[in-house]
């Protein structure tokens, strides 16, 4: 898995992490795990996860608020992402925790690269022959 890109020092406190099911290629959905690894005890964790215009996430928008949470417990999810064009993209993370500091609303990033589908390969030309064709009959 990869580290999200945090603002600021947001991740000494909790870190994301994710890991793409294949390369991003237009029109096809894509399976993103998430993790989300609290570095310190928190009262609740909760997260939003949202796109710019030419990727959805289609499902997964949500992670519930999960009470009662422990250091380095690991949090997964599952995001599924739409790309409709090629491009670079950031599918943002708004994290809520509340724990000793209060409630606290920190953002993450995750880059997404995604390509153009490929033309469909030309089919094969036939193979040549060493064989002579046969003389005409006759």
């Amino acid at each position: 898995m990869v580290a999200t890109v945090s603002s600021g020092t947001t991740s000494a406190a909790i870190g994301v992490h994710f890991e793409l099911g294949a390369t991003p290629s237009v029109g096809m959905a894509l399976p993103v795990k998430v993790a989300i690894v609290p570095h310190r005890k928190f009262k609740f964790v909760r997260a939003i996860f949202t796109a710019q215009e030419g990727i959805d996430v289609a499902d997964g928008r949500r992670y519930e608020m999960l009470r009662d949470v422990e250091a380095e417990q690991i949090l997964q999810h599952q995001v599924m992402i739409q790309p409709s064009r090629d491009g670079l993209y950031l599918i943002s993370v708004g994290l809520e925790t509340d724990g000793d500091e209060g409630n606290i609303t920190r953002s993450y990033s995750i880059p997404i690269i995604v390509q153009a589908n490929a033309a469909p390969a030309a089919p094969a030309a036939p193979a040549a022959s060493d064989e002579q064709p046969a003389a005409p009959s006759g």
